[in-house]
């Protein structure tokens, strides 16, 4: 019995070893793959093309380089870094200013022409509706952010920045750990997190983010749901999935402080939800995480528009990324739309005088 044993302990002490090897060579090869421009390396927008720079503000941890012109000579960035014109301070009081937050969506990634982006079509159609308001919608998109760095670009810009509205255009990857700035990859932004903070992250996503191999791993399998997700049970959707992470519940409650932080001093506060392509093949009641947060805002008066039924419906004519992510023209067209239709009925337009948020 006990020469039996000792053979089962030493066979299952051989199998860890040889895991813990594969496991140690998985590594050495993602990291080697990403270093020779393979597999998923979270960029921005396709070749990052050394747009991103570190910011000062560590809550932000990165921001788009201002005045930023691209391989073609086109200039993609204003003085703040923003897929935006360089308003004067004279124009902006004199307007009222919706205040277009977001990740790369709202910025217009795979969108040349800045007024294709599906906030400057509200601000075309809202100064059709009131021709004799003066309306701006201010993009100030950033690709890679998350709600925590969305919700930090708005304290900085308050004060330095007039606006009467916030439109938050809301990704269902923003409850995501935030991206890190990453020289190895000529400037582009990764998502491996920093260094591990406390005893407790050890057992955390943050320690497993910081693996390359895992990092790979998950992103083939959300890859994959992503190509046919009929494929999978709803409930294990990569994005239905986060309704039951930490993430999720902190963004939700993010949502809400920025709301009740806005609300004080009367600014309305709009959540917009962009769908993936691969949603638009299932019913709207497998689209848990939509769902989840649509009943949360109802249950706290947020006004949230979700763009799934809008999207489902002119399906034939949008087309998307590679990845599913990010809507070509026709997708910016159909959000724009949507959008300017749900505030007019929502009696959120015309804007109220609210307490004025200007330049310092």
């Amino acid at each position: 019995m006990k020469v039996k044993l000792k053979k089962i302990a030493i066979n299952f002490s051989l199998m860890i070893f040889i895991f813990i090897i594969l496991l140690v060579l998985g590594e050495i090869g993602a990291n080697v793959m990403i270093k020779l421009g393979k597999g998923q390396r979270h960029q921005v927008m396709g070749e990052a093309d050394n747009i991103v720079m570190t910011s000062l503000n560590k809550d932000l941890e990165f921001v788009f380089k201002p005045h930023y012109v691209d391989a073609n000579g086109d200039t993609i960035t204003n003085s703040f870094g923003f897929h935006e014109l360089d308003w004067q301070p004279s124009e902006l009081d004199r307007s009222k200013v919706i205040l277009n937050l977001g990740d790369s969506i709202a910025f217009g990634a795979n969108i040349k022409d800045i007024n294709h982006v599906y906030g400057k079509i509200l601000q075309m159609m809202l100064q059709q509706k009131f021709p004799d308001e003066n309306y701006i919608v201010y993009n100030a998109g950033v690709g890679g952010y998350n709600i925590w760095q969305e919700r930090a670009m708005l304290q900085e810009l308050t004060g330095k920045i007039k606006y009467d509205m916030v439109l938050l255009g809301l990704c269902l990857n923003d409850s995501s750990p935030k991206m890190y700035v990453s020289d190895d990859v000529k400037g582009a932004v990764v998502n491996v997190t920093g260094e591990l903070e406390s005893a407790k992250e050890i057992f955390s996503r943050k320690f497993f983010n910081r693996s390359k191999l895992y990092v790979m791993f998950k992103e083939a399998l959300k890859s994959m749901q992503r190509r046919y997700p009929k494929l999978f049970p709803s409930s294990m959707l990569w994005h239905n999935v986060l309704v039951n992470g930490e993430g999720w519940h902190s963004l939700k409650n993010t949502l809400l402080d920025m709301h009740e932080s806005l609300s004080e001093k009367g600014i309305p506060f709009v959540i917009v939800i962009f769908p993936y392509a691969h949603q638009l093949q299932l019913d709207a009641t497998d689209n848990i995480v939509q769902n989840d947060l649509l009943n949360f805002c109802q249950d706290h008066d947020v006004p949230c528009l979700d763009l799934f039924s809008f999207y489902k419906d002119n399906s034939q004519s949008i087309h998307w990324d590679q990845e599913g992510i990010h809507p070509d023209e026709s997708g910016h067209r159909v959000a724009g739309e949507s959008i300017f239709n749900y505030l007019i009925e929502q009696k959120l337009i015309p804007i109220k005088d609210t307490e004025e948020v200007r330049y310092e």
